[in-house]
């Protein structure tokens, strides 16, 4: 009698601890369904700091967070106006100060925020290149985009989950040096495009068709070779239309920064504390529940049928992004990609930490893509 008691007991005590970890996989999964497809994996915390003192073209900022303290060029901001941050003159545990190299000088005691986007408004604004901003019809609804025009051979940009379009700003100049035309794009649920009913991001996996249909106008315009450039989640749109589309074909090479290769390995690197069969567990359930098709978003896994060149960056302190899928297309395409990762950038801060190098990369391999296409 006893034996059994302790059995049923045991049964109990099973049944229990089972329900308790499905119960938090569920919870787990109803997190991670959120933020797959509503914008929050890329977008960790805010970094804030507080203004300690300014003068002399310098700010000190008191913060823990590491970006404050990165090396190259960044900005911060607050609720009306930004600077633009450049050399690291003092740092101790807690705070640094920094050389200002543009905008204005908060207050002392300003809260302000880190960002990497150093250059601000458009294409006008920012750098005194004429643009004009087109509409895309794509089947949810027009998705605007800037237009710079230039020769029939087109530069395409397509945005990340946690950027927008003036990720592009920096590469416009060399794009236009080269005397390349450029389209900015955006894409449905990215907050400027337009909404499709579900209001979710799939990686790459419906985005592709809205890059498709802005491909479609610019071989209404006459374009012929297409150069894709793709930062974070851009890149799983990049190569979703690589796999997917009929227009491929015109595609003559293609950029990646710190790209989404694999959204499974994603979620496995930002949410490293979580045990691993808890984790997939949960990646199981969400599949289910919010139909996240985890085998389709791995485009390593399809990625050796490219046939054209790669640019590739990757920060080696991306906190967001697995430099290791960088490394393992790099690894897949060795004969094809040029593969660049900066030392000391965090997620999409590659220009930031190397402007220069990063411009004159970018400029070499429209050269080498152009000049490759001419003869060919």
């Amino acid at each position: 009698m006893r034996a059994t008691i302790v059995r049923i007991g045991l049964l109990v005590a099973f049944l229990a601890v089972g329900a308790y970890f499905m119960n938090r996989a569920w919870d787990y999964s109803t997190q991670l369904g959120d933020r797959v497809l509503h914008g929050e994996i890329l977008m960790p915390t805010t970094a804030e700091a507080t203004v300690t003192a300014t003068g002399n073209g310098t700010i000190t900022l008191s913060s823990s967070r590491p970006e404050f303290s990165r090396p190259g060029t960044f900005a911060v901001e607050w609720s009306d106006g930004r600077a633009t941050l450049h050399d690291i003159l003092e740092s101790t545990a807690t705070t640094v100060t920094r050389r200002v190299i543009g905008g204005t000088l908060p207050a002392t005691g300003t809260q302000v925020s880190f960002t990497r986007s150093v250059l601000d408004d458009d294409p006008r604004a920012a750098l005194g290149l004429e643009f004009r901003t087109v509409d895309i019809e794509t089947e949810h609804g027009s998705a605007p985009a800037w237009l710079l025009s230039g020769s029939n051979r087109w530069v395409v940009f397509v945005h990340g989950q946690d950027a927008g379009m003036e990720f592009a700003l920096p590469m416009l100049p060399v794009v236009a040096e080269a005397g390349l035309s450029a389209l900015v794009i955006t894409y449905r649920n990215d907050g400027v495009g337009p909404a499709d009913p579900s209001g979710a991001h799939r990686f790459g996996q419906t985005e592709w068709r809205d890059l498709h249909d802005a491909i479609r106008f610019i071989i209404g315009t006459g374009g012929t070779e297409l150069v894709l450039v793709g930062q974070g989640m851009g890149g799983s749109i990049v190569m979703a239309f690589q796999e997917q589309s009929s227009l491929s074909s015109r595609v003559t090479g293609i950029v990646l920064d710190a790209p989404i290769l694999d959204l499974s390995d994603t979620v496995d690197f930002v949410d490293v504390t979580i045990p691993t069969g808890f984790r997939t567990v949960a990646k199981q359930l969400a599949a289910f529940r919010f139909d996240i098709r985890w085998a389709q978003l791995d485009y390593l896994r399809g990625a050796s049928t490219l046939e054209v060149p790669v640019l590739l960056f990757h920060g080696t302190q991306d906190a967001t992004v697995p430099l290791a899928t960088s490394e393992a297309l790099d690894n897949l395409l060795e004969d094809l990609v040029i593969y660049r990762p900066v030392a000391g950038a965090g997620h999409g801060e590659s220009w930031n930490v190397e402007p220069t190098e990063y411009e004159d990369a970018f400029g070499d391999f429209l050269r080498f893509v152009d000049q490759s296409a001419s003869s060919g």
